[in-house]
């Protein structure tokens, strides 16, 4: 059930952080980093003291947290995966593997610093003898080992098997094998000390095995159709209890194992057989503090977060890090006031204040899978039903269920007016369905070929986009009756995160994918522009168009936590806002274009400044000058910083425009002179011409390719080609965008006086107007709109 108040638009901007904690171009964040594990924790230990917390993640770090949730140290390996983490029985000692053919010993008394590395094959499991001396593991080839840590040599043999444990005391290693028995052998002779036999007639297979602390009990876990773990006495060789679970499992304080089970952390009390609390959500790791009291999850299904969940298993309650103002955070969401944010997380929907904690406004019963927003509504699915909350401050504003929609919606879209509402469906049959949210009635049902990995409406509903699992992007008219025919469709790299975007005009899509992103004709599918990865980003998570559509911003997977801003004009890269904790989750900007907010994998959202002008003075004549004379640089990290500093003098831009404008006049005369002079029949004029093309460079080159192409005459056509060799071999190209030199400026300067009121700067877009190309569109465009 949603529980809502008032949510009345209208929010002061969030006090900006200290600079020194905050990345280069962020000026404000909301959360902490408390217990978060960029990108999401794969493994945890809690040190037997209860005072640390170990987790390890894809970023190949292993990280160190006290009980505050601060962290106290991080260890690294490149490009490493840290799988497995066991400190041993006295807490001395921290063993990580990463994913690699070691295991590293650290020396948790002394600041972790590293001890020395054992050589192993790779492990899918691994256990520790109280004194660190020997380590016992399963490989992912099915192999069983037992070394020396002080050596790296094997112990003993034993045969192939899934799953091993060494006893406490390392005198013994219970081992499984080929007929899903797990034999107690003595540690090194191998002799057989117990056998524990699977259930009669089981077919499962033994997957894995814990030691009690003082060794005298047994777990052995099995997967098959039936996940079970049995629990044996070690000296009776006696069946004690058998309970349904699976791995991760481990033994804690008394007489107690707690173990995965439904998705969830399963305490039992062995000794009365009764499970005492069930925690978290689809946990994929956890950890127990030796003492029984305290229990640490990943996330699981709430959100792809690297938030650790912490646990009291006295009452079963979630701990939450003291000062924490949000959980699991889905979204940051622009109100459309200045400097005003709507908050998504686990709780619900919040308001964000910079002076206070966000207020909670409408609760949420369970996590909110899927979301999106109208100009006057949220919709949210909890993945069981989706829900509408007005955002408005009337009286007779009410939540409500739309019941067009069937559990299992992973994905929402939704019209400005909130006339449309499209909705992915998951599971084993994926659908799109788009519905009429005021009419109650489906408009178009269709089976989807792949689960949706995101989903997007045309600003103006003339289509829906999907990018599917299995690595299409599907284009539908919303308005094609039951059959719903297809517009276009094309390949993306395959990916299991991706997101999609329309530009705000409608004109273009832009997806996301492992290895780029792409940008295409939302009409016809045509490819436009694919942007590709560097070496040091991870694979792009989402996607976003500026405002007024010409920017494009798209996060990264990974440590770096990178979003990278290209101008579409000429396909060239802005900037790079690098400083999240982990893979960028969400990114959205602010309706002015002055914002950027995101939302990383450590549970965090920063606010950022696109502009680069916030806290500066308003810029200088010459300041302005200069900018100017940069508008039309091919590099766009120098271009764009001029436009906003143009942008941000005001009135005092117009004078500038003005003569710009009359220099781009003239210079484009020049152009076409000199280029009708390559026929004239007087040598001189023809040398004349073609030295001062030569000087000019590259902003000749579109006028050339033009002569080259189209002259009438065939010593003009020859000149021209050679002038473009000579320009060529100096190292000057015309851009892939075609745009360079004065029409490119012009372009720019569209966006800088799009940005002003008033009638001169009217007059100069009128100006602009009347040079054609790209420049002249774009300047219409702006006319239009400010009429």
């Amino acid at each position: 059930m949603l529980r809502t108040a008032s949510i009345i638009v209208g929010l002061c901007l969030a006090v900006p952080c200290p600079a020194a904690e905050l990345p280069d171009g962020a000026f404000a964040q909301l959360g902490g980093s408390a217990f978060r594990h960029p990108d999401r924790p794969s493994s945890l230990a809690y040190r037997p003291d209860g005072k640390h917390l170990a987790s390890g993640g894809a970023d190949g770090c292993v990280r160190i947290w006290d009980t505050a949730g601060n962290e106290v140290t991080a260890l690294k390996v490149k490009d490493g995966h840290a799988t497995i983490l066991a400190y041993t029985p006295d807490g001395k000692h921290l063993a990580a593997h990463f994913s690699d053919e070691k295991v590293r010993l650290y020396d948790a008394a002394n600041d972790y610093k590293l001890i020395r590395s054992v050589a192993v094959k790779n492990l899918d499991s691994f256990t520790l003898s109280d004194d660190a001396t020997l380590l016992a593991g399963a490989t992912t080839g099915g192999q069983l080992v037992v070394v020396e840590t002080a050596t790296g040599l094997d112990r003993m043999e034993l045969p192939d098997g899934k799953a091993i444990a060494l006893a406490p005391d390392g005198g013994a290693v219970a081992a499984s094998n080929a007929m899903n028995a797990v034999t107690l052998h003595e540690v090194p002779s191998g002799k057989p000390l117990a056998t524990f036999p699977p259930a009669k007639d089981d077919k499962s297979t033994v997957s894995g095995i814990a030691f009690r602390a003082d060794g005298k009990r047994i777990a052995v876990a099995y997967e098959g159709a039936a996940n079970r773990v049995r629990i044996f006495d070690v000296a009776k060789k006696e069946l004690l209890l058998t309970v349904d679970g699976e791995l991760p499992m481990a033994f804690c304080a008394g007489d107690k194992l707690a173990l995965r089970q439904a998705g969830k952390l399963a305490l039992y009390d062995l000794g009365s057989s009764k499970r005492l609390h069930a925690v978290g959500d689809r946990i994929t790791a956890l950890a127990i503090s030796a003492d029984g009291a305290k229990a640490a999850t990943d996330s699981g299904a709430s959100f792809a977060t690297a938030r650790i969940r912490l646990w009291n298993l006295k009452d079963g309650a979630e701990q939450v890090a003291k000062g924490e103002p949000v959980t699991d955070l889905r979204a940051l969401v622009p109100t459309g006031s200045k400097g005003g944010y709507w908050l998504l997380d686990r709780k619900g929907i919040s308001a964000w204040s910079g002076e206070r904690p966000p207020e909670l406004l409408s609760e949420q019963a369970k996590p909110i899978v899927a979301f999106a927003r109208s100009k006057s509504s949220f919709y949210l699915s909890d993945g069981a039903r989706v829900t509408k909350v007005p955002m408005t401050d009337k009286d007779d504003a009410h939540t409500h269920n739309l019941d067009l929609y069937p559990d299992g919606v992973r994905h929402l879209a939704v019209s400005a007016d909130d006339t449309l509402v499209a909705a992915a469906v998951g599971g084993e049959k994926p659908k799109l369905l788009v519905g009429t949210e005021d009419l109650h009635k489906l408009k178009l049902t269709l089976a989807l070929p792949a689960p949706a990995l995101a989903l997007a409406l045309h600003p103006e509903k003339k289509s829906v986009a999907v990018i599917g699992r299995d690595g299409f992007v599907r284009v539908w008219d919303p308005n094609g009756g039951d059959k719903g025919p297809e517009l276009w469709k094309a390949r993306v790299a395959r990916s299991l995160k991706a997101d999609i975007a329309y530009s705000p005009d409608g004109s273009r899509i832009a997806v996301t994918s492992v290895v780029r992103v792409g940008v295409f004709d939302a009409k016809t599918g045509a490819a436009v522009v694919n942007f590709e990865r560097t070496w040091e980003d991870g694979p792009w998570t989402t996607v976003a168009f500026s405002p007024d559509g010409r920017l494009l911003l798209a996060g990264t997977q990974g440590a770096l936590g990178t979003v990278v801003v290209w101008e579409l004009a000429t396909h060239s890269p802005v900037r790079r806002f690098t400083g999240n904790r982990g893979s960028i989750a969400q990114l959205s900007i602010d309706p002015d274009g002055r914002t950027l907010s995101t939302i990383a994998a450590d549970d965090t959202a920063l606010l950022w400044d696109i502009t680069g002008r916030r806290g500066k003075p308003a810029p200088t004549e010459k300041q302005l000058n200069t900018a100017w004379s940069q508008l039309n640089a091919t590099d766009a990290g120098i271009a764009w910083p001029a436009v906003e500093t143009l942008r941000a003098g005001g009135e005092s831009v117009n004078p500038i425009a003005l003569n710009g404008i009359l220099d781009a006049a003239s210079a484009l005369e020049k152009i076409d002179r000199s280029v009708k002079n390559l026929g004239s029949k007087e040598f001189a004029e023809r040398d004349e011409a073609s030295k001062e093309l030569a000087g000019i460079g590259a902003p000749a080159l579109p006028a050339l390719k033009i002569a080259e192409e189209k002259a009438t005459d065939p010593e003009t056509r020859e000149r021209a080609g050679k002038l473009i060799g000579t320009i060529v071999a100096a190292g000057e190209k015309l851009p892939d965008s075609g745009l360079v030199g004065e029409p490119l400026r012009l372009l720019r300067a569209v966006a800088v006086l799009e940005a002003l009121k008033g009638d001169a700067a009217t007059e100069r877009l009128a100006e602009i107007k009347q040079f054609g190309g790209p420049a002249g569109a774009a300047a219409e465009r702006a006319l239009k709109g400010r009429k």
